[in-house]
């Protein structure tokens, strides 16, 4: 995508060049023109005489009529909150001899999520509620936090509406709005079009899509070295198989998108389960899946462990060095937390993950969200 002035005047000049401007297909807009200056350049819709801000979206020449006509009915037919609307497309007529180009037209956004990532690369922007992706202890900040859970939601929406993206891979495939980040160019198809066995695994390659535009996000952020065994754990669940709605709320409900009073909350409702079902959830938890959390108190791990962990360890009676024992630990974590306040909650949160990290996922992994 050009920069908005370079494209404005790319767009004008092709207008000018177009006998034919005056059609205009997509039946929510009735009207258009084009204003530019040296300084200034602007697209002007109106759809029953109000005034639309807009982005034209050059699709390129190669693009056929029929994937640009998909895109733009596709997108129509699901746009919400965190769906660009589209109000138009058109085909750009060249100078003779040549092929033109088609465009599509979209609600005003301020710029791609590609674009913002080249620009942040090249030092041209500074961002500090995006960039700085890390807070406090190594957890991930509020922004990115809200916004992965906002897009699994928008992603599952389009789903429900029978939809699926097919390029959710790219960085192209979202866009700023504000701060708000919003998906465009939605060119699956439409769900009922599909053999009933395949349904499931176009909706799942649309998440693991999004996985990939996440790994590249986050590496263009942090650099692609940069080790964070809590994104490392959160993007392996993308591969996971399960029934689709389970799928989906392993991934919004996941570990690494919670607070840290939420992480911590999260292990003491796990502990109240194995209270109350005791039995079938202990013999789970303490089954060979979790061989490795066993002997989870030797004296090598506890030599190192913060004072606060230590004060709750010895203050009850011997822990089990088995699975449940270790829940049964980081539960009563928490409540003296609760109870002392003697040390703020992302400290908790912090040694927590840092120790047993592995061991929330694993839990998450393997049994039902609890809300």
């Amino acid at each position: 995508m050009e920069t908005q002035i370079e494209f404005f005047e790319y767009i004008t000049g092709k207008y000018y060049d177009n006998p034919s401007s005056d059609v205009v297909m997509g039946a929510h807009v009735f009207f258009y023109s084009f204003t530019h200056s040296k300084n200034k350049s602007s697209l002007i819709y109106k759809s029953n005489g109000e005034v639309i801000d807009v982005s034209f979206l050059n699709m390129g020449e190669a693009v056929e009529e029929e994937m640009v006509e998909r895109i733009y009915h596709s997108s129509l037919s699901v746009s919400d909150e965190g769906v660009l609307r589209p109000w138009m497309f058109k085909h750009f007529k060249q100078s003779a001899g040549e092929s033109g180009w088609w465009g599509l037209c979209y609600d005003r956004f301020d710029i791609s999520l590609s674009d913002w990532a080249k620009k942040l690369s090249s030092n041209e922007l500074s961002d500090p509620n995006k960039v700085n992706l890390k807070i406090g202890f190594r957890r991930l900040c509020d922004y990115w936090r809200c916004t992965i859970q906002q897009l699994i939601d928008v992603i599952s929406h389009i789903h429900a509406q029978g939809i699926f993206h097919g390029s959710l891979g790219t960085t192209m495939s979202y866009v700023f709005v504000g701060d708000t980040l919003k998906i465009i160019n939605i060119e699956g198809g439409r769900i009922e079009d599909l053999i009933e066995a395949n349904i499931v695994a176009f909706q799942i390659r649309d998440f693991k899509q999004f996985r990939l535009m996440l790994q590249i996000l986050f590496q263009s952020i942090l650099g692609p070295l940069t080790p964070w065994p809590e994104v490392t754990r959160f993007l392996s669940c993308f591969n996971t198989k399960r029934d689709y709605p389970t799928y989906v709320n392993k991934l919004r409900n996941h570990p690494f998108l919670m607070t840290p009073d939420q992480r911590m909350q999260y292990i003491a409702q796990l502990h109240h389960k194995l209270k109350t079902t005791h039995k079938s959830f202990r013999t789970e938890l303490n089954s060979k899946e979790f061989d490795m959390f066993f002997n989870w108190n030797r004296h090598q791990v506890f030599s190192s462990v913060e004072p606060f962990l230590m004060k709750v360890y010895t203050h009850d009676k011997p822990y089990k060095n088995r699975p449940s024992g270790l829940l049964k630990f980081l539960r009563n974590v928490y409540e003296h937390y609760m109870d002392s306040k003697e040390v703020d909650i992302e400290q908790v949160d912090d040694a927590v993950r840092s120790h047993w990290g592995d061991f929330v996922d694993y839990l998450h992994r393997r049994f039902k969200i609890i809300k």
